[in-house]
C-alpha cells in the first residue's frame, strides 16, 4: 500500500514540474524568424521570385479575430510553391486597399512564412512590387464575399 502512495505523488509531482514549466517557461524555443524585424531591407539586389495572390475575408472571424487569408502561388524558373496564411484585417474594408495599402500590409509575411529558404534562397525577402488587379463583390452595402487578386513581386536580398 504505502509503495503505491509513494508512486502517486511522484507522479504528481511529475505532471506539476511538467506543466509549471510549459507555463513559466516562455511558451517554447526561440522565436525561428528573429531577423523578421524592422526596417525592411530595400529590395535592390537577390533573386526574383513571381506569382500571383488572392485574398478574402474569412467569414468565421469576427470581432478582434476576423482577418483575410490570403492564398500564394509563387514561381522561380521551375520550382512553384503554394503558400496560404491570415493577415490581420485591421478596420479597413478589403475593397478599400489600393496596392501600397496592401503591400505594407503583408511586408514581413514573405519572411516569417520563410519563402526564400523555400525556394534555396538564403537572405530576406521583401516584396518589391504588388499590383491588384482584380477586385469581386465590393459594393457599398455589404463586403462580406469580397475578393481580391493580384501579382506580387519578391525579392531575396542577400544577408550582408
Amino acid at each position: 500500500m504505502r509503495k503505491i502512495r509513494i508512486m502517486q505523488s511522484l507522479l504528481a509531482i511529475l505532471i506539476i514540474f511538467c506543466f509549471y514549466g510549459l507555463a513559466f517557461s516562455g511558451g517554447g524555443g526561440p522565436d525561428p524568424t528573429p531577423f523578421c524585424q524592422p526596417p525592411l531591407p530595400d529590395p535592390d539586389s537577390g533573386r526574383f521570385i513571381r506569382g500571383e495572390f488572392t485574398a478574402a475575408v474569412d467569414k468565421i472571424g469576427s470581432g478582434d479575430d476576423a482577418h483575410y487569408n490570403v492564398h500564394a502561388v509563387l514561381k522561380m524558373g521551375s520550382q512553384t510553391h503554394l503558400f496560404s496564411f491570415a493577415a490581420s484585417k485591421g478596420a479597413e474594408s478589403i475593397c478599400s486597399f489600393d496596392s501600397q495599402a496592401l503591400k505594407a500590409a503583408l511586408a514581413f509575411h514573405p519572411c516569417r512564412l520563410g519563402i526564400g529558404s523555400a525556394f534555396g534562397l538564403s537572405g530576406m525577402p521583401v516584396i518589391a512590387s504588388l499590383t491588384i488587379e482584380d477586385t469581386d463583390f465590393c459594393s457599398p452595402t455589404s463586403n462580406i464575399n469580397a475578393m481580391i487578386r493580384g501579382e506580387v513581386l519578391l525579392r531575396v536580398v542577400p544577408s550582408p
